[in-house]
């Protein structure tokens, strides 16, 4: 049964949908085969999606399968381990994307999720993921939206699951391998919440699936700001570490707070 939630959450959450970017009419980048965007169909609505959410007690909400508290402002996500070897381009793509190519695949929405760090007050936006950038103009291109309040759109992205009867939990990161050093990365301590896109065929993370990128992608809600990010070709996963495949894992987006400058 659904369950309607504080009115106040609901006009937070009319007040979050207008920070969806609007993007050009078509995706940047081809469509997957078994996506076909129609000009002028809207696939995700942002406002019909904040009206399903469900209460579940104290500051716990539900939405299409995501769970978030409005107090430790964490957002979960049920997911799969999608691959336990091979290069990545992604974290975490929905199970309909481009799976060959990501660590994690999801059943649920993107435009749930993307509404749910709107409501868990994180802010989107590119600033901070072209910090190694030395040109300050071509920074200011590629960081095409920002945050109103600085750090907002940072995030820590930490993957939880089971072992027989250990729960168990550690940094997305770790789940990495940057193939040059044999190691986890080094090169970020934390993620950018830089929204997907409105345009005329639909939410660009809902079409192409692309949720969490590695690899840079416009497409994507998160990215990795790695000064790394544009290379397609330096990361893979940690086959030590990783659940065997289709292993049940949450994905856990939490505040990142920078460490004190001494």
């Amino acid at each position: 049964m659904k369950i309607s939630f504080a009115p106040w959450l609901l006009a937070f959450a009319f007040a979050c949908v207008s920070a969806f970017a609007k993007g050009p009419d078509e995706p940047p980048r081809p469509a997957f085969e078994n996506v076909k965007p129609q000009p002028g169909a809207v696939l995700a609505d942002p406002v019909a999606a904040a009206k399903r959410i469900k209460t579940l007690g104290g500051n716990e909400y539900e939405l299409g399968g995501i769970t978030f508290n409005s107090a430790t402002r964490e957002v979960r996500i049920p997911c799969q381990v999608n691959m336990t070897d091979g290069a990545i381009e992604y974290a975490m793509v929905h199970e309909t994307g481009k799976t060959h190519e990501s660590i994690l695949k999801t059943a649920t929405a993107a435009i749930d999720m993307q509404v749910a760090l709107l409501l868990t007050n994180y802010q989107p936006g590119h600033t901070g993921l072209f910090d190694f950038e030395p040109d300050p103009k071509v920074r200011k291109q590629l960081e095409q939206t920002a945050p109103k309040t600085p750090g907002a759109n940072f995030v820590q992205l930490f993957v939880e699951w089971k072992a027989g009867d250990q729960t168990k939990r550690t940094t997305l990161r770790e789940w990495m391998i940057d193939t040059r050093t044999k190691k986890a990365p080094t090169t970020f301590d934390h993620w950018v919440f830089n929204g997907s896109m409105i345009q005329l065929s639909g939410f660009s993370a809902q079409l192409y699936g692309n949720t969490v990128g590695v690899y840079y992608d416009v497409t994507a809600i998160i990215n990795c700001p790695s000064k790394d990010n544009g290379l397609d070709d330096i990361w893979s996963i940690n086959t030590r570490v990783v659940p065997k495949e289709d292993s049940n894992v949450t994905l856990i987006i939490a505040p990142f707070t920078p460490p004190a400058k001494s």
